[in-house]
């Protein structure tokens, strides 16, 4: 019977460890990666601690200041199963930190006269057409390019799962952006346009058919070309299928199963971008102009940062911006953010008035939230990380003199 016994606790533990890999990961001390930086051991501190306190196996953070890359770390495991550490250049799926580059690449063709913030979207893509016998909302026409920025068009999520698309119109998979939007086409806004802000993915995705049609490039292609190269970006790529790229670190969700990569079946454009913490800081020293002349010009940087005008907010107020979650302006500067969650992926941005940028990604979720099945714990709000880095690195007044972009 003891043998028995043995012969079935050996197989409880080989199962266990099969179904959660980060099981061994969690009692193994978190590697952390990067130039040593001694008085900043805090931040390592805080890192591990919410790796620990999260069960996540692996982050990164990165932190510029005046233009300078100042710190640059990464934090244990990119890759649990073969022991791989995440390094500073490791890369993310960045989740809905997509949207502040969505909406810099709009304004990237407004600035080249191509495009106009105040377009309406279903006119720039009049070719859309929806499905027959889809009754369309007619205020659809109204809805401005500005307007789905803001999370502002009444636009909701889809109305159903991908598989679900595709078995009720008959389409072979892989199904495409464009097909989505055309479905989506039926359902009626949740409000007027321009009245009020509602979350809206399903706007954002619109928004790269628009960047498209103004460009006459694929989203993808247009934005690696004439946003992210300009600003000395070059490894970066769309998250649209299964499987990981080299230096892409996999992802861990709540249920310890490794995620099998990408987001989504959909074909020509769909999926998040994926870059490192590094890169995230060249894109925002880009938008502040720390690194030199300014990615856009001075008008639509203001724009990016602007409340939206119907909604009545003063400058000075907190809201929403191109993209971003938050921004508030300041005596001190201005304050603008955007976080990000996907299944086994948690992201933040940030850009702080006093000119200090700082980006954190993780890849797994933290306790309390559920991105598989889209759930969020308000109490376990509190012991996210985001507000805890922010008044850390908001302390820190001595920097280190080197710039960690010269060597990345």
């Amino acid at each position: 019977m003891s043998s028995l016994l043995r012969l079935f606790s050996l197989w409880i533990c080989v199962s266990l460890a099969a179904v959660s890999p980060l099981r061994g990961a969690e009692k193994r001390e978190p590697p952390i990666t990067g130039k040593a930086a001694p008085r900043l051991q805090r931040l390592d501190r805080l890192m591990v601690q919410f790796l620990r306190e999260h069960d996540i196996p692996g982050a990164s953070l990165a932190i510029a200041k005046d233009g300078r890359l100042v710190f640059a770390h990464g934090y244990g495991w990119a890759n649990v199963e073969n022991n791989k550490p995440v390094r500073p250049i490791s890369r993310f799926n960045i989740a809905s930190c997509c949207k502040p580059i969505i909406g810099v690449t709009l304004l990237k063709l407004v600035d080249e006269g191509r495009l106009r913030l105040d377009d309406k979207v279903f006119v720039l893509l009049k070719d859309l057409k929806p499905f027959p016998s889809a009754k369309v909302d007619p205020r659809l026409r109204e809805i401005t390019v500005r307007q789905l920025l803001h999370h502002a068009g009444g636009m909701a999520r889809s109305q159903g799962s991908l598989p679900e698309i595709e078995r009720r119109l008959k389409i072979e998979p892989p199904i495409s952006l464009r097909q989505v939007i055309a479905f989506d086409m039926s359902k009626p806004l949740l409000f007027d346009p321009g009245t009020e802000t509602r979350y809206s993915n399903l706007g954002f995705l619109t928004l790269r058919l628009v960047v498209e049609q103004a460009a006459g490039q694929e989203y993808e292609k247009y934005t690696i070309e004439h946003v992210f190269k300009p600003m000395g970006i070059h490894d970066v790529h769309l998250d649209r299928m299964e499987g990981y790229l080299p230096d892409e670190v996999h992802r861990y969700p709540a249920s310890g199963k490794r995620h099998p990569g990408g987001h989504g079946q959909m074909k020509q454009g769909g999926g998040n971008w994926v870059l490192s913490t590094v890169d995230a800081m060249r894109f925002v020293t880009a938008l502040d102009g720390g690194r030199g002349r300014r990615f856009l010009s001075e008008r639509s940087y203001q724009q990016m940062l602007a409340p939206l005008p119907s909604l009545g907010k003063k400058a000075n107020e907190r809201h929403n911006g191109l993209g971003w979650d938050v921004v508030q302006r300041s005596p001190e500067g201005v304050l603008y953010s955007k976080n990000g969650g996907v299944a086994g992926i948690a992201t933040w941005i940030e850009h702080m008035p006093n000119g200090v940028c700082w980006a954190a990604f993780f890849n797994g979720n933290f306790k309390g939230d559920d991105e598989e099945a889209g759930r969020r714990d308000r109490k376990a709000a509190a012991k996210r990380p985001w507000p805890i880095l922010h008044e850390a690195i908001e302390k820190i007044d001595r920097w280190p003199e080197h710039d960690l972009f010269d060597g990345k």
